[in-house]
């Protein structure tokens, strides 16, 4: 894991992207959950046949997590700080 942040961290220098740290502060106040939990993904979540598409366009966002720190790296602070609300919510 750590290859892969200090590689990402490469990029961003390399291309002068922003870089971004939150820490999360509740994550160990939760207790461990007993029961086993099973998730079902919503109807209509995806398309078949559009998994392989990409984004084209000149903003970049990538978004890093490891145990209770977030990593926000993009070429556009807007959009790093929509995000950033979008996870404070």
């Amino acid at each position: 894991m750590a290859k892969s942040i200090r590689i990402l961290l490469a990029i961003a220098a390399w291309y002068d992207y922003e870089i971004w740290h939150m820490n999360v502060k509740t994550t160990f106040l939760n207790d461990f959950v007993e029961e086993e939990i099973y998730m079902d993904q919503p109807e209509g979540f995806t398309s078949v046949g559009e998994e392989q598409k990409k984004i084209s366009g000149s903003m970049v966002a990538y978004l890093v997590l490891y145990v209770d720190d977030i990593l926000l790296i993009g070429n556009d602070v807007k959009i790093l700080s929509d995000i950033k609300a979008w996870l404070s919510a």
